[in-house]
């Protein structure tokens, strides 16, 4: 089984990942096509795409940062010396990170579990808290997606307080779900029927770490936020105020956040653009609305691809690196 049985289920799984991101830029491209002469009248700028794409990335080493915050916490709490004495890497951390990103174009969020961890390899003791970091890192993350929209659309006239409303809604229901005590009490219900141990102290030491680390998810936020102000930027629908700003930061947070809880929707395919579309259009109009949306959606799957391919080419060259090499027989 495990000669064969691992190698074919690591090629079915690259092959299921591939046919979704096949049908997610094939989803992108019916889009695009749609809009007929209203792409051809946009004028690109190439500064404000590079610009865009480098936000979007700083915004994800960001998050990525966050995650490493808890899995040190982990590690320092394992009960074995040795595993405390090897803490992964922050190449090693960035590298799943980024190669979990695509696992959220497969419907159903388990996927970004299931690559983060297969491809940090944390050892059989510690992959079902590895697994935990994952989904406390992304709750957290989705949490201050929504303290993030409220602070942004807050002083922006036009998106109704609806919006704000609904993003302090989703911060307070999120964080209140990862206290020790409910999420404990969760996991504790998760690990029973798993047999999987884990160490209710790393739940409470992460809850405290996020009130004083969150800064960095939310600064990752900031950053996404400048990716969306300058992709419209980079299309010559101006933004350039600190309102065009902090519609394009508490939009784009919001509709991420509302894509990520409609489970089954790979990447909230249709959701976030619905609602950044619906945030958006007050100001720009419906048809620009549309296309701003599918731009932003489209450079920030661009990002994520480079993110995952360049994470898989690094891993393969380090265990190229690491393999053993052969010994010539003796003469």
């Amino acid at each position: 089984m495990r000669r064969y049985g691992f190698p074919a289920f690591k090629i079915a799984l690259a092959a299921l990942v591939l046919y979704a991101l096949w049908r997610h830029l094939a989803s992108l491209y019916r889009e695009w096509a749609s809009q007929g002469d209203a792409i051809r009248a946009l004028a690109i700028d190439g500064k404000w795409i590079v610009a865009s794409a480098a936000s979007c990335l700083i915004g994800q080493l960001f998050f990525a940062c966050f995650w490493q915050r808890l899995l040190a916490i982990l590690w320092d709490e394992s009960s074995s010396a040795t595993q405390r004495n090897e803490h992964p890497s922050t190449g090693a951390v960035i590298r799943s990170y980024a190669i979990g990103t695509v696992g959220k174009y497969v419907p159903g969020k388990a996927w970004v579990v299931l690559l983060r961890t297969g491809f940090l390899n944390p050892g059989p003791s510690n992959r079902f808290t590895v697994a935990l970091s994952i989904l406390y890192e992304t709750l957290f993350m989705m949490a201050t997606g929504g303290l993030a929209a409220t602070l942004c659309l807050l002083p922006v006239e036009g998106p109704g307080a609806k919006f704000t409303f609904l993003g302090l809604a989703v911060f307070a229901a999120i964080l209140s779900g990862l206290h020790p005590a409910v999420f404990g009490r969760l996991v504790r219900i998760i690990s029973l029927p798993l047999c999987a141990a884990y160490a209710p102290s790393v739940i409470r030491k992460w809850f405290r770490t996020s009130l004083r680390a969150g800064w960095m998810s939310l600064a990752g936020w900031a950053f996404l936020g400048a990716s969306a102000w300058s992709a419209a930027e980079g299309i010559g629908l101006s933004a350039a105020s600190p309102e065009g700003f902090f519609l394009f930061s508490g939009g784009s947070a919001l509709a991420t956040v509302l894509g990520f809880l409609v489970f089954l929707m790979p990447a909230g395919l249709g959701v976030r653009e619905l609602v950044l579309i619906e945030i958006l259009t007050p100001r720009w109009g419906a048809a620009h609305a549309v296309i701003l949306a599918l731009w932003i959606r489209t450079i920030w799957t661009a990002v994520e691809f480079f993110m995952a391919g360049g994470a898989w080419l690094d891993a393969a060259r380090i265990r190229r690196r690491e393999r053993p090499k052969s010994i010539p027989p003796h003469q």
